[in-house]
């Protein structure tokens, strides 16, 4: 059983890793990915966000003397009405609202390699079926109340694990 999991999550992850060019070339919006092309629009409603989800983030650092890595890791999305929470590996933990296919939000989690925290400040994120694509602006501090050292923003995209 385990096996099978760990299989499956391989899987995605190639995918995630295939469509990461047409994503971060400029498309955007996301792909239509298996929605026949369809993208939806912010309309008020909320959308269903919540799930696993399989993320890319390039990560634009150079300023903090990064290399623009792309970091992979996976994120659980828990909504209630337009309230979600999501938590990733490294003790990630967002908090935020959903506006239509619009997610926005913020949350903070140490880096254990920069060896330091990191603030995410600011996020804006389209939900797209089963893809999600946008931005996150963040902050780096030695410590958890200290002084911004450096700031930057990510590429991010994701691709929703099936149940």
């Amino acid at each position: 059983m385990k096996n099978k999991k760990v299989f499956k999550l391989l899987v995605i992850l190639i995918i995630v890793l295939s469509f990461t060019p047409f994503i971060q070339g400029g498309c955007s919006g996301g792909g239509g990915g298996g929605d026949n092309g369809k993208v939806e629009t912010n309309t008020g409603a909320a959308v269903d966000a919540s799930g696993v989800w399989m993320m890319s983030e390039q990560t634009n650092d150079t300023v903090c003397g990064g290399m623009n890595d792309t970091d992979l890791y996976s994120l659980t999305v828990t909504q209630s009405g337009t309230d979600v929470t999501a938590e990733g590996q490294n003790t990630k933990y967002f908090i935020g609202q959903l506006s239509g296919n619009q997610i926005s939000w913020t949350g903070e989690y140490y880096d254990s390699s920069a060896y330091g925290w990191i603030m995410v400040t600011n996020t804006a994120v389209t939900v797209n079926g089963n893809n999600l694509s946008g931005t996150a602006d963040w902050e780096f501090r030695e410590t958890q109340d200290g002084p911004v050292v450096c700031s930057g923003t990510s590429q991010v995209s994701g691709l929703r694990v099936p149940d």
